[in-house]
């Protein structure tokens, strides 16, 4: 039985978002129109924060004129906000000087100010060394001490009617655009030994929101990797950004494997530094260094123009400065011998010195209305500025059962994921970044799942087919055919999938139901039902090969074993079949607990 995708009406529904995507212009090609400003923001409060609307600043720099010797200071410029920060109640003066190129939307131009308890702020702004308007904070709003917000009209005060403009060409570094997807490679089944899943049943597994069509697998095993490469690749993917832990981590050892699979498919691989530990400026710089000796020179390592890509999370955690990294990015490169390109986890562009293209990577912190014009304002900061910029989809997000009270963004059928493409897609970024393949504890996969089966791979079919230009379509179909064989052999039950359609047969689900005590067969892909029946998993069969494995009964007597299995193409059409034959024990013998390898289309030797 043939049973087709749930969202068969995916294409309907992107191949109308194209004409959608089609009558709206691109915002970020061609010239702007900039006016240069020079903005000092002074603040003897212990934290200040200015918003701006219908202002994008494009390109600045920015010196700390006063106030450096205050405690915990730091300060973020993005293309609509400055903040400065310090010791709570500190009130040491800081002022922040910011030359900068600025963008006027249509409509009003307007200012929010926010502030601590303590202290004043004040915002002055020149054009030429001429004073245009000076706004002060002064002490706290009634009703409002937390954050003392208040609102200025800057359209009359800032104009391009009235101001020098200057006119900025933007264009995407990159010539062909890559769509690239985070990927854990953290998980671990093997010997009864279980990394990242937790409270594991064939119902449920305790820390993962959704339940994987591949059940609770291992990432070191190759045909999973296989499995994986070969849907994302279907999928439009031109890559995977692999989270990575430090040297001989576990996410280590499964990446080595990773890269000899991505070496014979053609497929780009890099590593999403984690720097979010407790680690100084001599152990990254050893880590990455390393990353670059050991595994940049593999042909599937990501590069672009010969140049290795590393991605980097949350760069400011720890609360490490700009100069921190930069001095991180030349040793590592100076140690490795390699020209590096790195792309952070940032919008604080006061990084620009230090990275070569800035992400975000997880857009839920956007709110929705606002994530299409946050692209295209980021997206303008970077070409301005000669950086790579790559915008980040995400289907949804659910953490709740590994965090309490934990975040839920919910994925409405693919309500939520379709906007983060269509604002990504109006960025025209060099990169669109999937959050994420499998991160399974926070909800965020693509990779398919028992709940959503291939929707969110076909959805990005559609939608990477809209970016990259190519012919709309859905993924290229073939079919499998998994015929099954049982029989007895040293009072075990060996079975035999044997794939005769003329395409690869994914994520395959075998229930096994005896009607007495069954083993579980030591094997990263099996987990008991109930007493009497085991479900099996395998990754993939390839067309014309055969997937093997023994079970020991421990028992005699006459039984008729009933199979039912689940598996699917890879355009993900499911397929459903069933099979039961009786067999006879009739001594027990000591048999081996495991016996698993595929072989081309010939008979398992009788032991």
């Amino acid at each position: 039985m043939v049973r087709m995708p749930r969202l068969a009406h995916v294409a309907g529904i992107c191949l109308l978002l194209s004409f959608q995507l089609a009558a709206l212009p691109r915002t970020i090609s061609g010239e702007v129109s900039a006016i240069p400003l020079t903005i000092v923001v002074s603040t003897s409060s212990d934290w200040t924060k200015l918003t701006f609307y219908n202002l994008t600043l494009l390109i600045w720099s920015c010196n700390l004129t006063s106030g450096k010797e205050a405690p915990q200071i730091a300060y973020s410029i993005t293309f609509d906000t400055i903040a400065i920060s310090k010791k709570q109640y500190d009130e040491t003066n800081v002022t922040l000087m910011i030359n900068a190129l600025v963008e006027l939307g249509v409509g009003k131009v307007v200012l929010l100010t926010e502030k601590g308890a303590i202290g004043n702020t004040t915002f002055t702004i020149f054009c030429e060394g001429q004073e245009l308007a000076q706004i002060k904070s002064m002490g706290s709003v009634p009703g409002d001490e937390a954050i003392n917000a208040r609102l200025f009209d800057l359209t009359g005060i800032i104009s391009s009617g009235r101001l020098e403009t200057r006119e900025i060409e933007l264009s995407r570094t990159l010539g062909q655009p890559m769509v690239l997807a985070f990927y854990y490679p953290w998980y671990g089944n093997s010997e009864g030994k279980l990394f990242h899943w937790e409270n594991v049943g064939y119902s449920n597994i305790g820390s993962s929101t959704f339940y994987p069509l591949f059940g609770p697998y291992d990432s070191r095993d190759v045909e999973l990797i296989e499995a994986h490469l070969m849907l994302a690749k279907a999928a439009g993917l031109d890559g995977f950004i692999c989270s990575w832990w430090g040297i001989d981590t576990f996410e280590d050892t499964a990446l080595r494997e990773i890269l000899k699979v991505s070496n014979r498919e053609g497929f780009n691989v890099t590593i999403y530094y984690e720097s979010v530990r407790d680690l100084n400026q001599e152990q990254m710089v050893k880590e990455l260094a390393y990353v670059l000796s050991t595994y940049s020179n593999e042909p599937s390592f990501l590069k672009i123009d010969g140049k290795p890509v590393i991605f980097l999370y949350a760069v400011s955690a720890y609360g490490r400065t700009p100069e921190f990294w930069k001095g991180i990015v030349e040793k590592a490169e100076n140690l490795s011998g390699k020209d590096v390109l790195f792309l952070a986890d940032t919008f604080d562009i006061s990084y620009a010195e230090s990275f070569d293209g800035f992400h975000t990577y997880n857009p839920i912190w956007i709110s929705e209305g606002r994530l299409e014009d946050t692209y295209c304002s980021e997206a303008k900061v970077a070409r301005v500025l000669g950086k790579f910029w790559a915008a980040t989809v995400a289907p949804g997000y659910d953490d709740r059962k590994i965090r309490s009270p934990g975040t839920f963004v919910d994925r409405r059928n693919g309500e939520y994921y379709n906007p983060t493409w269509k604002g990504s897609i109006y960025s025209d970024p060099d990169f669109v970044l999937i959050c994420t393949w499998n991160e399974w504890h926070e909800g965020t996969n693509v990779e398919p799942s028992r709940e959503f089966g291939f929707d969110y791979l076909q959805l990005t079919n559609s939608w990477v087919s809209l970016f990259k230009g190519t012919s709309f379509g859905i993924l290229p179909e073939a079919e499998p055919i998994l015929n099954q064989s049982l029989w007895e052999s040293n009072s075990s039950i060996v079975l035999e999938l044997r794939n005769e359609g003329n395409g690869d047969a994914f994520a395959a689900n075998v229930l096994i139901n005896v009607g007495t005590s069954i083993n579980c067969i030591a094997s990263a892909i099996c987990l008991p039902v109930n007493e009497s029946c085991i479900s099996l998993f395998v990754p993939m069969i390839r067309s014309n090969e055969s997937f093997f494995t023994r079970m020991p009964l421990g028992t005699i007597g006459n039984f008729t074993i009933e199979l039912h299995a689940t598996y699917f193409s890879l355009s993900g059409k499911r397929y459903v079949s069933a099979y039961s034959k009786n067999l006879i024990f009739s001594e027990t013998k000591e048999a081996p607990t495991d016996l698993r390898f595929l072989a081309l289309l010939a008979p398992l030797p009788l032991l």
